[in-house]
């Protein structure tokens, strides 16, 4: 089993108040996550610019997956909430 599939099992078992208060905090994390990596982009482009290329150049790369991934689940709880019709 992927672990999409296990999330989305435990999504279809939440009330529709536990899917609003769900999709809430993976919306703060995702937006947590989002700011932080553009603000290491901007600092790796301001790295390069004065220094050259160094670690810190590609060091949003690192953390992108991570990004991706929150993204993800935050859609697999709207489509859950799609999927029940829920306002």
């Amino acid at each position: 089993m992927k672990p999409n599939q296990a999330k989305n099992g435990k999504l279809s078992l939440m009330t529709a108040l536990e899917l609003a208060k769900e999709q809430r905090s993976r919306k703060s994390l995702l937006m947590v996550f989002a700011i932080l990596i553009a603000l290491m982009v901007c600092v790796a482009i301001l790295t390069t610019i004065k220094k050259g290329f160094s670690f810190f150049t590609f060091f949003p790369l690192f953390f992108a997956p991570t990004l991706v991934t929150k993204w993800m689940s935050y859609k697999a709880v709207n489509d859950e909430i799609k999927a029940r019709e829920i306002q």
